[in-house]
């Protein structure tokens, strides 16, 4: 067998998951800022959709997608 390193490319798109006044899910992607011990962090407007629906409903969902490794992260949370 001969193995053959990849350049594995850093997943930070992102599809952030709110839940609207009207209780449906709401999906977008985004860019994904950074993690660490304290959790994820991205950029967003407060004053958006998304950030009046944190706001009203703090519990998300975030999906990562690495598509070389033909796998999925699935992330849910409390903002």
């Amino acid at each position: 067998m001969h193995i053959v390193p990849i350049e594995l490319k850093e997943a930070n798109a992102f599809v952030l998951s709110t839940v609207g006044a009207d209780g449906f899910p709401r999906s977008r992607y985004l860019l994904a800022r950074g993690a660490d011990e304290r959790g994820f962090s991205f950029f967003t407007n407060y004053g958006s959709a998304k950030g009046d629906e944190m706001a009203t409903h703090p519990q998300v969902a975030m999906l990562f997608t690495w598509l070389q490794l033909h796998r999925q992260v699935r992330i849910t949370a409390t903002v």
